[in-house]
């Protein structure tokens, strides 16, 4: 995570409520491409994060998991452009 010096930032603040996770990733996942060039993206992030959760998968490891299998399913073999970092944190009840 980054920062520039000549960009302003909003600091803002919220309740992660119990059972709730987040899911942090770098553009290197949603913008993972394949030889025509099209990309993974957001839809199909939130397509996997809903399978995650419909199989009752709510671990940040299989998040994590998920994510890394469907996003090198996408791309097969062609050449990854990008770096591919992801991070799930879950607030227990």
């Amino acid at each position: 995570m980054g920062s520039y010096d000549e960009t302003s930032y909003l600091t803002q603040t919220f309740v992660l409520e119990p059972g709730s996770t987040i899911f942090i990733y770098t553009d290197g996942l949603n913008e993972a491409m394949i030889a025509d060039y099209s990309m993974f993206g957001e839809q199909r992030i939130l397509e996997e994060a809903d399978r995650v959760l419909l199989a009752s998968q709510i671990s940040p490891k299989a998040l994590i998991d998920r994510m890394t299998q469907a996003v090198h399913a996408f791309v097969g073999d062609y050449e990854q452009s990008d770096d591919l970092t992801m991070m799930a944190i879950r607030r227990n009840q």
